[in-house]
């Protein structure tokens, strides 16, 4: 009886594990769509809005998503002198909860870089750079949730199966 219950153990904890990777990915997936719609908006808004950086992030920011980004930016900003150390703070503070991979953090941190420090036109012409790069990394995370996403849940169940088979 107690190996039967093991068993059964073994079983709804791998694939529970399989499904925390699967949702894993689709966490990523979302925040990149997400991050992707806020740079559209703050483009929109450094065109006909301009002005202060720290000013125009929280107009953007209309998303669940992405809005504890633009709070810890805010919080952030009485605490560091640039704008680049407040935003890589920001980046590195939501990166674990977002399932961000490296290339996407290195990314964001790139992007917040050089975010403020040119004339209107030279700042809208660097997010379109970064809008193409975050669309990109987005085509890739729908690819690996459609590849991947079954395959974690398909080893999990199938590894706490197998393990569940030795015991007996």
């Amino acid at each position: 009886m107690v190996k039967i219950l093991g068993c059964i153990l073994f079983i709804i904890s791998s694939s529970m594990a399989g499904f925390y990777f699967s949702e894993r990915l689709k966490i990523r997936l979302n925040f990149l769509y997400e991050f992707i719609s806020f740079l559209k908006s703050l483009q929109i808004h450094l065109r006909y809005c301009g002005g202060d950086i720290l000013q125009i992030l929280p107009l953007c920011s209309d998303s669940k998503t992405v809005e504890p980004f633009i709070k810890k930016i805010s919080e952030n900003s009485k605490n560091y002198s640039s704008f680049g150390e407040i935003w890589r703070n920001s980046v590195m503070s939501i990166s674990k909860l977002n399932c961000l991979t490296k290339s996407d953090i290195k990314a964001m941190i790139e992007f917040g870089k050089s975010l403020g420090t040119t004339d209107v036109e030279g700042q809208l012409n660097h997010i379109e750079l970064y809008i193409e790069i975050f669309n990109k990394a987005y085509e890739n995370a729908r690819e690996e949730l459609k590849s991947k996403s079954k395959l974690y849940k398909t080893m999990g169940f199938f590894i706490g199966t197998t393990i569940a088979l030795m015991i007996v």
